[in-house]
């Protein structure tokens, strides 16, 4: 069994989302999601940012066990949902480890957020907002909501209507990437 694995990286979203997907998704998740920051569908994870394009900051912990503790003085929004992934489930671009480290099957995912209402809507050039995303493997359950402070999530808990994300769905394009990344490269 592989360790657990944390790794950080400043990843670009756009369109106000942070999209981590199998290569293999075909649905969008519901969009705008009812907790108003995360949407998830078999394969994709979307994370809704304050921001509409730029940089943040991400770190990815794949766990083999459920976290032993929740933070939630130090987030403005946190909530658990389930995903089921039939391969890798990484950001695009990025060099993060993948979030299956026990490979295909079905995931609790715990997203956090902080900094959503620091500069909603703009473009920026350098972080401004946060994202921890925490992954093991666990049978499917409903989504559970640790806390939700942030004004952009109650707007979008509001809201009805977000346009959906752009994802690569080249098959062969996903095989090397995921070749890449179990080489370490």
């Amino acid at each position: 069994m592989t360790d657990n694995v944390i790794a950080h990286e400043v990843v670009q979203v756009e369109h106000h989302m942070l999209a981590l997907h199998d290569g293999r998704a075909t649905a969008y998740p519901e969009l705008p999601p009812s907790n108003g920051l995360v949407g998830v569908t078999q394969g994709m994870l979307i994370v809704f940012t304050g921001i509409a394009h730029g940089p943040v900051s991400l770190t990815v912990h794949a766990r083999h066990l459920p976290p032993p503790a929740l933070d939630q003085d130090a987030w403005d929004e946190i909530v658990d949902v389930s995903m089921t992934a039939t391969a890798d489930v990484c950001t695009d671009g990025a060099t993060l480890p993948p979030l299956t480290i026990a490979g295909p099957g079905t995931y609790r995912v715990r997203v956090h957020a902080r900094g959503r209402d620091t500069s909603p809507d703009a473009t920026v050039t350098s972080p401004v907002e946060e994202y921890l995303i925490v992954a093991w493997p666990q049978p499917t359950g409903v989504d559970t909501v640790h806390q939700l402070t942030d004004s952009y999530g109650a707007q979008l808990r509001a809201s009805t209507s977000i346009p959906g994300p752009t994802i690569r769905t080249d098959p062969e394009q996903q095989r090397r990437d995921d070749q890449l990344r179990r080489a370490g490269r």
